[in-house]
C-alpha cells in the first residue's frame, strides 16, 4: 500500500479513539447526573431525557453511521445541558449583612 493510504488510516483511527473517548466521558458524566434524578423534583420529561439519551448511546441505531460518533457526542451534550441546568444546585448565598451596632458612649474621665 501506498505511504498515504496508510497515513489517512492512521488519522482516521485517531479520530475514531479521540471521539470515542468523548463519547465515554459524557456518558460517564450523564450516569452522574441521574443520580441527581432519582429525588422527589424530577419529572417525568427529565426521566425520559435522560433515559433516550443512554439508549441512543448505546444502540446501534444511530443518525451517522457508527465510526462517525459526532450524533451520540450531540445527544450526550444536550442531555446534560439540559439536566445539569435543572438538577443544578443554587450556589449559597451569603448571609445578609448585619445592621450596624450602635457604637457605645463611654464617658471620659477627667483627670485634675
Amino acid at each position: 500500500m501506498d505511504t498515504w493510504v496508510w497515513i489517512l488510516i492512521a488519522v482516521a483511527a485517531a479520530v475514531f479513539v479521540a471521539t470515542l473517548v468523548v463519547v465515554v466521558v459524557l456518558f460517564r458524566r450523564l450516569l452522574r447526573t441521574g443520580r441527581l434524578l432519582r429525588g422527589p423534583d424530577a419529572t417525568t420529561g427529565d426521566k425520559m431525557l435522560f433515559y433516550g439519551a443512554l439508549i441512543y448511546a448505546i444502540s446501534p441505531v444511530d443518525l451517522l453511521p457508527d465510526p462517525i460518533l459526532i450524533d451520540d457526542i450531540a445527544v450526550l451534550m444536550y442531555a446534560l445541558r439540559t439536566l445539569g441546568a435543572k438538577t443544578a444546585r443554587p450556589a449559597a448565598q451569603p448571609p445578609p449583612p448585619s445592621p450596624p451596632q450602635p457604637t457605645p458612649i463611654t464617658r471620659s474621665k477627667r483627670t485634675r
